[in-house]
């Protein structure tokens, strides 16, 4: 369980580092938004396009559709949170999940 949470720590944090603009390039291509859907209810509740995949096995897997679903998997207040003060919360909230 330990182990689980550490990786979904992980996960987060890279997408965290894509929403915030500071990841590597080949990172953040990876990654968009929904900003750009400007009528969807989720384009304000700052959640990530979780692309399609074709093979069940190793496609969930992958950095593009782990990362936003964890990320809209999150609670809303803790998504606005500050960089400083998310990873914390992070943990806590993963914690009491798990």
């Amino acid at each position: 369980m330990l182990c689980y949470v550490h990786t979904m720590i992980c996960v987060v944090s890279h997408a965290l580092s894509c929403v915030a603009g500071i990841a590597q390039s080949s990172i953040r291509v990876a990654v968009s938004d929904i900003a750009g859907r400007q009528r969807l209810r989720s384009a304000h509740r700052r959640q990530l396009d979780v692309p399609r995949c074709r093979r069940t096995t190793l496609g969930r897997r992958t950095f593009s559709v782990a990362g936003p679903t964890v990320w809209n998997s999150l609670p809303d207040e803790l998504r606005e949170e500050t960089e400083n003060t998310f990873r914390l919360s992070l943990k806590t909230s993963l914690l009491r999940q798990y």
